[in-house]
């Protein structure tokens, strides 16, 4: 059925009802011509008379009575489906589409999820991992956790926390082959990088440092860098809140300290809509109040290299 007939026919269905078209159209706001006019074209499109006309009255045809019947059947669906577009819109509940690098989701979201869970049982959060980038406008994803100094335009962007990266390795390595000073000297040194990440950036008194780093191997995700670091296999360059229990457990040493990356940013993105799910304004809630974010909030190292 089309958008045009359908509403002819509950135009119709409030003439049956009055059986008086100046009564009908106060009731639904429009002139008499105008409805009169409305139903003539749904008489025409059915071929067939819906309502008997004198000057005195209106009643309706047989056929008229059989639409009418049927039009309050659209009528009771047509009501059954706002409501439950209001119900679903203010219920939190559903399928939780998420996106975040592996090793974010590892530290945070795995946890963070648990308590949304439990408090909001009727949601199913549904993650994709790793660090490629997914489309929101084209993937069907809900929320989407980004590394990123410059969010997208087209979508909402909400800051989470501020970390840095740490240059660390193993005690056991570090006593086999020395420890580097200055990041020229990794050079020397098996440093093991994320495959599409090999040039290591720094800065001291102002100054900054790009080093093509050389490993016997490569891999795809963070998790895997810190394992072949507590496996004494070199020296890797990796977010903070990767391997900083790590460090406070003295299973790795971070080096490097008086040379600092550059700061990086988390951001919670989702899309821009009107409405948003009562599923995502309750999860963007419940994550921007967490205050785990507070105690994130941080610089891993000096602020002295910039100065």
């Amino acid at each position: 059925m089309n958008t045009e007939l359908s509403r002819h026919i509950l135009l119709f269905a409030e003439v049956a009802r009055q059986l008086n078209f100046s009564h009908a159209a106060d009731i639904l706001g429009v002139s008499k011509g105008y409805l009169s006019q409305q139903i003539k074209q749904l008489e025409n499109t059915l071929g067939t008379t819906l309502l008997y006309r004198s000057t005195r009255k209106v009643s309706l045809t047989p056929e008229g009575q059989l639409l009418l019947s049927q039009a309050e059947k659209l009528e009771q669906v047509l009501v059954e489906t706002q409501q439950q577009i209001h119900d679903q819109q203010d219920t939190v509940e559903g399928v939780l589409s998420l996106t975040a690098p592996a090793a974010f989701a590892e530290r945070y979201l795995v946890r963070l999820c648990d308590e949304f869970v439990a408090q909001n049982p009727r949601v199913e959060c549904v993650f994709d991992v790793g660090n490629h980038r997914q489309d929101l406008q084209l993937a069907e994803f809900d929320i989407a956790f980004r590394i990123t100094h410059n969010p997208p335009e087209n979508v909402v962007a909400r800051h989470l926390m501020t970390f840095s990266n740490w240059c660390v390795a193993s005690p056991t390595y570090l006593d086999k082959h020395g420890t580097p000073n200055t990041p020229d000297e990794l050079n020397n040194h098996n440093c093991i990088s994320l495959s599409f990440w090999r040039k290591w950036a720094f800065f001291a008194n102002r100054e900054g440092y790009l080093i093509d780093v050389k490993g016997g191997v490569s891999y795809p995700q963070n998790d895997l860098l810190r394992k072949s670091a507590l496996l004494h296999q070199g020296i890797i360059n990796v977010p903070d809140y990767v391997v900083d229990e790590d460090v406070s457990e003295g299973k790795l040493t971070a080096i490097l300290s008086n040379y600092v990356a550059e700061p990086k940013q988390v951001y919670m993105l989702y899309p821009k809509r009107t409405v948003q799910p009562a599923k995502v304004r309750a999860f963007v809630s419940f994550m921007l109040g967490h205050p785990i974010w507070k105690n994130e909030n941080r610089l891993s190292t000096s602020n002295d290299a910039y100065s």
